[in-house]
């Protein structure tokens, strides 16, 4: 039912590689485990991310016994090893996380390895290491910076912290291909307010680089109800889809099944823990796969030719020629400027 459901929905996945559990005994790698997943979202029309390399919350406690040089290396050569092994796989990653509080998670969690590093390098500079290690292992790899755009207690200060970061990382050409905002609206004064998000994204597509909207959640407990969290989420995703710079929207928890979500706060879940689908769920559908889906017929005029008005993303064309059926599979999106040829077979 789990898979149905987010078949279903959705055509984007964030793939687990929180390196505590990827790799709980050195050496010892989940590599089948998330191999299985990632295919089976290729298999059915998703796209899979693999999330997050470097991060000071998720460092297993083996690293640290290591020496200090030797941590060094693995916490970065762990980037490239996993986007080496999924290299024709996965192609999209959140290379690191957070790094506007680094240092501060690292010291609440003794993160030894990831203390040194951030005191050793800096905030910029373990970005850069990270992402360079990343490109080197796959060049044509969508690297992903991701980071909250600001604090529960002053919306002003990591908006600015993590700005500031991402400035100083492209004014040194780090290769970051695109900037992950998380929005996790667990508490009613983390609710985004229209104005607010417009802002946000207004401030951050100055970058000139696709903004991938990485961690969303919006409950239904607590202060909150299911048609109210419908109502939110309708117009979240409605104010997102229409910003040009947005690329990607990933909802955090699916389900509300124990032991398979990440924020685990009440009702903050697409689909109930016995795997029915929650109003929210139903919101989304509406909008993904009905009124932001193309469905279009056209008439082939001279040489071939046929004319349509569509979303950006992928298409199956269907020809109808003396009575038989010819198929053929393209996309577009906003770089493509002339027309498109389409083989059918």
């Amino acid at each position: 039912a789990y898979k149905q459901r987010f078949r279903e929905l959705l055509n984007f996945a964030t793939v687990r590689f929180y390196w505590v559990s990827y790799e709980i005994e050195e050496g010892q790698l989940e590599f089948e485990d998330r191999l299985k997943i990632s295919r089976w979202c290729l298999d059915n029309g998703i796209t899979p991310k693999g999330h997050p390399l470097f991060w000071s919350e998720c460092q297993p406690e083996w690293v640290h016994k290591k020496d200090p040089e030797k941590a060094e290396e693995l916490a970065f050569s762990r980037v490239g090893r996993e986007i080496s092994d999924f290299r024709g796989v996965i192609g999209m990653w959140d290379v690191l996380n957070e790094p506007s509080k680094g240092i501060e998670q690292a010291r609440q969690l003794n993160a030894v390895t990831a203390l040194r590093i951030y005191q050793r390098y800096g905030k910029v500079e373990v970005v850069k290491r990270a992402f360079e290690r990343a490109r080197k292992a796959n060049p044509k790899a969508t690297l992903i910076l991701n980071d909250h755009p600001y604090p529960l207690d002053d919306p002003n200060i990591v908006l600015t912290r993590f700005e500031k970061i991402v400035k100083e990382c492209l004014d040194q050409d780090v290769p970051i291909d695109g900037i992950g905002i998380q929005t996790h609206m667990v508490l009613k004064r983390r609710e985004w307010s229209v104005k607010r998000t417009w802002e946000i994204l207004e401030q951050f597509a100055t970058f000139g680089k696709p903004l991938h909207f990485t961690e969303l959640t919006i409950i239904s407990g607590w202060h909150s109800n299911e048609e109210r969290q419908a109502k939110l989420a309708a117009q979240f995703y409605t104010i997102l889809f229409s910003h040009p710079s947005v690329e990607a929207i990933t909802w955090w928890d699916f389900t509300e099944q124990k032991y398979r979500g990440a924020i685990r706060a009440p009702g903050a879940g697409l689909i109930r823990e016995d795997m029915t689908p929650k109003p929210a769920y139903h919101a989304l559908k509406r909008l993904i796969r009905g009124k932001w889906w193309t469905r279009a017929n056209a008439r082939v005029i001279a040489l071939g030719e046929a004319r349509f008005r569509g979303f950006f993303g992928q298409y199956k064309a269907t020809v109808t020629v003396g009575g038989h059926e010819l198929t053929g599979v393209f996309s577009f999106d906003k770089s493509v400027q002339q027309p498109i040829h389409v083989a059918l077979n």
